[in-house]
């Protein structure tokens, strides 16, 4: 049941929607506060509460509101769509099966499809994916999104084949069509040649993703790896020395371990 406001509640559900769009979250989310110690039925404050912790990176939390809201309005694509955002970013396939049942009753929408088709994936069920996938494609042809996540799972894949990261690499470059300076899909291109041994197209795209961004540790190292499939190993390590020096915890022990690795095979 979607609860109506008084003037008072409805004043400050304006000031909340006013202050997500300025980037205010945490105010948003002290706005939407008051309301609900109003009344705890109302859609618009948990859902603008929802919007702003998933701003603040409070994915979990974030879900937790999205939940709350479809409650109130269980036909709002919109709402499903942030709640399966939220999901993904939290890692909680939990309600996939919610979200596949929301899409046999609100209008046709590519971005819940999509999103749909990464929590299917996330608990290893490919076809279904890939079904989900292919109807946002259907939806939004020029939707590179689509492209890269698909490709995305093809190639993190447990069980992936060389015709799995060759087909991966048609998706990203078809995402590059449709978006020519996409970090996200010359980065996973890139790892996906490294997989493929092609060391020399590897390496254009790892020079192309420098040259769009040099504030990225992933980039230096992905970088650093195609030199070393290259045998450069000595500008490898320098590389590998500058993803190191950014201070990220992952990126900065991987890095290390490749210096070591060549290291040890004598090959600096």
């Amino acid at each position: 049941m979607i609860e109506f406001l008084a003037d008072n509640g409805r004043y400050i559900i304006n000031m909340a929607q006013r202050r997500l769009s300025e980037g205010a979250n945490v105010c948003a989310v002290e706005c939407c506060n008051r309301v609900l110690e109003l009344n705890k039925n109302v859609f618009e404050a948990h859902f603008i509460r929802g919007c702003a912790l998933y701003n603040m990176g409070e994915y979990g939390l974030s879900e937790t509101e999205f939940l709350s809201a479809v409650k109130y309005m269980p036909l709002a694509v919109g709402c499903y769509a942030n709640l399966a955002m939220a999901a993904v970013k939290s890692r909680d396939s939990s309600i996939v099966n919610m979200i596949d049942n929301a899409l046999n009753m609100v209008k046709a929408d590519a971005q819940l499809h999509m999103m749909c088709g990464i929590l299917y994936a996330d608990i290893g069920e490919y076809d279904e994916a890939f079904r989900q996938f292919n109807e946002a494609h259907r939806l939004r042809p020029s939707m590179e999104a689509v492209y890269i996540n698909a490709g995305c799972v093809m190639l993190e894949r447990a069980d992936a084949e060389e015709s799995d990261l060759r087909h991966a690499v048609c998706c990203f470059t078809t995402a590059l069509k449709l978006s020519p300076l996409n970090k996200y899909a010359y980065y996973n291109r890139c790892k996906a040649y490294i997989r493929l041994n092609m060391g020399q197209e590897a390496l254009q795209d790892a020079d192309t993703l420098l040259f769009i961004d040099r504030n990225d540790a992933g980039y230096y190292y992905i970088y650093a790896r195609t030199l070393e499939l290259l045998g450069q190993y000595s500008q490898a390590v320098k590389n590998y020395e500058i993803a190191d020096s950014f201070g990220d915890e992952y990126v900065s022990t991987e890095s290390k371990k490749r210096i070591a690795r060549i290291f040890s095979l004598g090959r600096f």
